[in-house]
């Protein structure tokens, strides 16, 4: 359990996109969004892209561009960045107690790799 990768970051914004704002925006953007979001969780993600989406309810569709989206971005600052303690405990706690989604296992400490024990949330 991590933050994101661009690859799951992309997805995620995707994601939030289609929910709340319901366009689509193109690849160029994307790419920024994903680099903007560097060191965010999915709820900086979602707090991103709702703060877009209530701008669009307060002044219109015509209100959503990019440089709207990017102002989001930016003025989002991340749990990584306010709270890295938590991070690192979920970290800790994703360590010891979950299964990756990948079904990668981990090396136990003695050299064997053996599979994480999971919890179902």
């Amino acid at each position: 359990m991590d933050l994101a990768t661009p690859e799951a970051r992309r997805e995620i914004i995707g994601l939030y996109v289609d929910r709340y704002v319901r366009r689509t925006i193109g690849e160029q953007l994307m790419d920024e969004l994903v680099n903007l979001s560097e060191g965010f969780a999915g709820a900086d993600i979602e707090a991103a892209v709702r703060e877009v989406a209530i701008d669009a309810y307060l002044k219109g569709d015509d209100a959503v561009t990019d440089d709207l989206f990017r102002r989001s971005f930016t003025n989002v600052v991340p749990l990584s960045k306010t709270n890295p303690e938590q991070i690192e405990a979920i970290r800790t706690w994703g360590r010891e107690r979950a299964v990756p989604a990948s079904g990668i296992v981990h090396d136990a400490g003695d050299g064997r790799m053996r599979p994480r024990r999971g919890v179902l949330v």
